[in-house]
This record gives C-alpha cells, structure tokens and sequence, in this order.
C-alpha cells in the first residue's frame, strides 16, 4: 500500500473482513466490504 502514511504492508495473520449491503447513489443494491488489518512497516530485503 502506498498511501498518505507511507509504504507499507497489511497482515494477513490478524486480518478482520465485514460486509454488507447499501444502496447505490442510482437506489441499486450494492456491497460495502472494509478490511481490518495491521499496518505494518514494509521493509525492502536486500541480498
């Protein structure tokens, strides 16, 4: 991810996924999914 706080990476390991159902500005049926997870430095390895 590379957004406003910086690159970085999200745990999988403690990772929380909800959802549900809103309606769409045009009044259709649309899914709301929001991802939970840690957000952790992303560290670039070097051989």
């Amino acid at each position: 991810m590379n957004e406003q706080p910086g690159d970085r990476i999200m745990s999988e390991i403690d990772l929380k996924l909800t959802g549900g159902k809103i309606n769409g500005e045009k009044g259709d049926d649309r899914i709301l999914m929001t991802w939970n997870g840690k957000f952790l430095p992303h560290i670039e390895r070097t051989a």
